[in-house]
């Protein structure tokens, strides 16, 4: 048997993992931003999600997630040590 969220539709998992998302985007960035793409995407998907459109929220969702994966890489650039003396780095690719 699936679980059902307040709406009495199954599927709460969709809002489960928005809930996620919306936490980690939320504790990365420290608060609310307006020019957040992975924010963004989340409230699209948790819309699309509300009015059954499941397929446009897991759409959205994947945005989102790239957007938290493309700031999470260029945190852990911060933490790659400098070349040794007379070699070189290529950039990282995003």
């Amino acid at each position: 048997m699936r679980g059902r969220y307040a709406g009495g539709r199954s599927g709460g998992w969709l809002g489960v993992a928005v809930l996620g998302i919306a936490l980690a985007a939320s504790a990365q960035e420290g608060g609310s931003s307006t020019s957040d793409p992975a924010r963004e995407a989340i409230e699209q998907a948790l819309q699309a999600h509300e009015r059954g459109d499941d397929h446009a929220a897991i759409d959205l969702l994947q945005k989102a997630i790239a957007a938290l994966q493309r700031t999470l890489s260029g945190q852990i650039e911060r933490f790659l040590p400098e070349p040794p003396e007379g070699w070189t780095a290529e950039p990282i690719q995003r």
